[in-house]
């Protein structure tokens, strides 16, 4: 099964016709959040379905999806928690922003591997050592 979803973000658009597949969105706006459920030909929900199953398109250039995976791979960073020592501080930047259980809404809270992981850098701190933490 093939999904093309095109959500075009500029002003001019033609109609298309859903009956070749696509769809179109138009909207005036930088960001828009698509919600879409996919079904298959007996009607039923089609799940496990991830961002690189979709592509987004904006007067027929391809547009990146983004999310946290997406901002993190650009700035290079192999987690969204971590920490640094400047000035005689050290500093703790923290990821607050997670899905729930069943993915479907950001909650605020520290994951388990993270807080294991925070548990850890604070333990191997000097206690001498002023420490920020943000969030």
């Amino acid at each position: 099964m093939a999904l093309v979803l095109c959500a075009p973000l500029a002003a001019q658009q033609k109609e298309a016709s859903a009956s070749d597949g696509t769809f179109t969105i138009q909207s005036k706006v930088d960001e828009v959040m698509v919600p879409v459920l996919v079904r298959d030909k007996q009607g039923n929900a089609v799940g496990n379905l991830r961002k690189e199953n979709f592509q987004i398109f904006d007067n027929d250039k391809g547009q990146a999806i983004y999310g946290k995976a997406y901002s993190m791979d650009k700035i290079g960073l192999p987690k969204p928690y971590y920490s640094f020592i400047k000035n005689g501080w050290k500093f703790i930047v923290l990821d607050s922003v997670l899905l729930d259980i069943d993915n479907t809404w950001y909650i605020g809270k520290l994951g388990d591997e993270q807080f294991t992981w925070l548990q850890t850098e604070l333990q191997n701190t000097p206690a001498t050592m002023p420490v920020m933490a943000v969030r």
